[in-house]
């Protein structure tokens, strides 16, 4: 199985602003912006099921963000890699992972790359909040701060939930 990876890329920056160039993983299909006014945004924990399982390289092109990975393997099943990434930075996720971040700066600009199409009948939403190491990192980060997040990620299933969906105890 291949595990989460992280990249730094150098930075070229010159008058005009600054150029990335990101090496990528696998064969991708799909490329994804999210663009993120304020800090303090977290988007996730994403996945995609059955045979829509996606990988993802996902590369910070402006700002700074904690990314999580949650491992959805039975061996593994909900341990927590998470990183703090900022312009430049690039992690590849794996199929068999939720995959959310936490934005830290205004004007957050990320870049990502999946190897299977965007489907909404494979799509899930993990609550952030259902995986303690998770919870406890966005609250060591947001604080006082006011948290944002949509409707459909404050409405997602705990991962417990989830593990009784895969069948695992």
């Amino acid at each position: 199985m291949k595990k989460v990876k992280l990249s730094k890329f150098p930075i070229h920056r010159d008058d005009r602003g600054c150029f990335i160039a990101t090496e990528l993983e696998d064969r991708w299909i799909q490329s994804n912006i999210s663009m993120n006014d304020n800090p303090f945004t977290f988007r996730g924990l994403h996945l995609q099921k059955g045979p829509r399982k996606q990988a993802k390289q996902i590369s910070v092109i402006k700002g700074k963000i904690i990314d999580f990975a949650v491992c959805l393997t039975e061996e593994n099943f909900g341990k927590v890699e998470f990183y703090e990434l900022s312009e430049g930075d690039s992690i590849y996720i794996p199929k068999n992972y939720a995959h959310g971040f936490l934005t830290l700066t205004s004007g957050t600009i990320l870049n990502y790359f999946v190897d299977e199409i965007y489907s909404k009948p494979h799509e899930v939403s993990i609550h952030w909040m259902s995986v303690p190491e998770v919870k406890s990192v966005v609250e060591e980060f947001v604080g006082n701060n006011r948290l944002i997040i949509n409707e459909k990620d404050s409405l997602a299933i705990d991962l417990k939930d989830y593990a009784n969906d895969l069948g695992f105890k």
